[in-house]
């Protein structure tokens, strides 16, 4: 009897650690199976470091890319060159954020079916790009290196973000051997991968500052000349402004009067205002 029992205990013991694992199993696989699937070394939905499958559009629905058996770009030339830097190019040597965020929606994942349309119609993505904005601000920058960048302060939607210099992921340039340097930085995307010195939109943390702690600040009249000195140093502005009150300084973007605002707040003001606004943190 106490041999039956003892049998009866080890078998009640295997069963809970059974039903224990199977509990555990199935609660990692819930919190955990999109990233295993989605996981860059996937070869079945992965083309070196890019993702191979699925549909982005932006937001009205504009077809960016098709990577239903290949890699399709948009039919306009400038799309491509502007979203380049969002979905990468066919050899990998440029990230592509957009893909790696919405990987589970283009692989077609969810946890009943697992990757579902694999090698079929796959999922979609739509990205909250606007194409038309794309196209002007790369027609904006030109030949300049650099990125224009737009998004909903409400929301947090990106409707624009373009990264200078790129190429046509179609027509692929030989950057390698290029000299002129027109494509030096060119698998960077400057929007999410470099850093800037905030240049004048730091001219609302000297205004929020000067608001605060300068009692007549707004009745102060600031003159422009186009230069402005400062210990030897020679700040410029982008015209000459002449007299101006503080609101049509803030208007102008105008240098050398936020250099004397700056002046009369001086560092210690500012440097407190810039961490109030978390400039300094990254």
């Amino acid at each position: 009897m106490n041999r039956i029992a003892g049998r009866a205990g080890i078998a009640l013991i295997l069963a809970l650690v059974l039903i224990a694992g199977t509990a555990f199993f199935v609660a990692d696989y819930v919190m955990y199976a999109e990233d295993w699937v989605i996981f860059p070394g996937s070869p079945h939905l992965y083309y070196g470091t890019n993702l191979g499958c699925g549909v982005v559009t932006d937001r009205d629905g504009a077809l960016l890319m098709d990577l239903r058996g290949g890699r399709q770009y948009s039919p306009n030339v400038d799309l491509r060159m502007s979203t380049l830097h969002w979905l990468g190019d066919r050899s990998g040597s440029i990230y592509a954020p957009a893909l790696a965020q919405y990987a589970s929606s283009l692989a077609g994942f969810d946890l009943v079916n697992g990757v579902y349309s694999y090698g079929l119609t796959s999922g979609q993505a739509k990205l909250t790009l606007i194409s038309q904005a794309q196209i002007a601000a790369l027609n904006a920058l030109g030949d300049r290196k650099g990125t224009v960048a737009v998004y909903n302060y409400k929301t947090g939607e990106i409707l624009c973000a373009v990264t200078t210099p790129t190429y046509d992921p179609d027509n692929v340039p030989n950057i390698e051997g290029d000299t002129t340097g027109a494509y030096e930085g060119a698998y960077v995307n400057r929007f999410i991968q470099s850093a800037y010195i905030p240049g004048s939109i730091f001219k609302i943390v000297t205004l929020a500052a000067a608001l605060e702690t300068i009692p007549d600040i707004e009745s102060q009249i600031f003159y422009c000349e186009g230069t402005f000195s400062v210990d030897g140093e020679e700040i410029t502005c982008d015209g000459v402004h002449k007299h101006q009150t503080l609101q049509e300084a803030f208007q102008n973007s105008c240098n050398c009067a936020f250099a004397q605002i700056a002046m009369q707040l001086g560092g210690e003001t500012l440097q407190a205002y810039a961490d109030q606004f978390g400039i300094t943190q990254p």
